[in-house]
């Protein structure tokens, strides 16, 4: 039997969802059988007063502070000071309730998601930025006079988005604002974010790369939830300020020391093959 789900493709209703009425939406709706996936634990996947438990326990660790004193070779070790910190707080605590109290299952499975979401993420973002400053040589040269990526990050993460789609489930009755429609409790909820990206109406030329959208004064055109690379709102991708400091980091050092070039391999357009709800490179980049 098929879930139905409500699509919002409304990027200011959605703003409003994530943001000023988050207590209605607090779950994201999709669950995995904890008996077949260890990462069905994580936070990700993690409901109700369980979810902002751990989310205040791994989100200290990513704050903007700490993250510009921490050089990318010392991640490792940071992510296991902030499990060890947890597990002592979670686990070990007997003055919890039962509700409140942690396995080391828990533990074990948001260690591997916070490994695997800021690998493999980054890299495909990597690998797709240089893939467009190859294809763009003048956008690469600006970019190697003005070291900032920010604009071209961004535009990668539109152009080449992996997570096509944005989940929720309506945790509470919603009267939609200004709006007859009721989103009943335990409704499925579905935002097309990859949609929202080509379509022209907020991105012109939607298939051409052009990281100048990101301008502060492009930028302010277009509602804000029409950028949802790491989600909104208070569940957020705690590890967004990592990833966009790696992206930084990494890109800068590439950009200054080499010029990134098309080969014989080098597919345009590329080939796209979904899996799931990301998508990847058919061929590799």
């Amino acid at each position: 039997m098929k879930t139905p789900y409500l699509m919002i493709r409304d990027p200011e209703l959605k703003n409003i969802m994530l943001i000023k009425d988050f207590a209605h939406f607090t779950d994201r709706g999709f669950y995995l059988d904890p008996f077949i996936n260890l990462i069905s634990n994580s936070l990700l996947f993690m409901i109700g007063k369980r979810w902002k438990i751990m989310q205040q326990k791994l989100n200290p660790g990513f704050n903007s502070g700490k993250l510009k004193l921490m050089k990318s070779l010392r991640t490792g070790k940071k992510m296991a000071q902030l499990s060890i910190q947890a597990r002592k707080e979670l686990v070990l605590n007997n003055d919890l309730i039962p509700e409140e109290k942690f396995t080391d299952i828990d533990i074990v499975a948001n260690v591997i998601l916070l490994f695997a979401a800021g690998a493999e993420p980054v890299f495909d973002t990597f690998a797709f930025c240089f893939y467009e400053l190859a294809l763009n040589k003048p956008i690469q040269d600006k970019l190697r006079q003005h070291i900032y990526v920010t604009r071209e990050k961004h535009e990668t993460m539109r152009k080449h988005s992996e997570v096509i789609v944005l989940f929720r489930e309506a945790t509470n009755t919603y009267p939609v604002p200004g709006q007859s429609l009721i989103i009943e409790k335990g409704q499925k909820i579905i935002t097309p974010t990859n949609s929202i990206y080509h379509d022209p109406k907020y991105y012109p030329n939607p298939d051409i790369f052009d990281p100048e959208r990101f301008s502060p004064e492009e930028k302010a055109k277009r509602p804000k939830a029409s950028e949802l690379f790491f989600s909104d709102g208070l569940r957020f991708c705690i590890g967004k300020r990592l990833a966009e400091i790696e992206l930084k980091l990494c890109s800068s050092e590439i950009i200054s020391n080499f010029e990134v070039l098309e080969c014989r391999k080098t597919e345009n357009p590329i080939q796209i093959t979904p899996t799931g709800m990301v998508v990847k490179p058919k061929n590799g980049v």
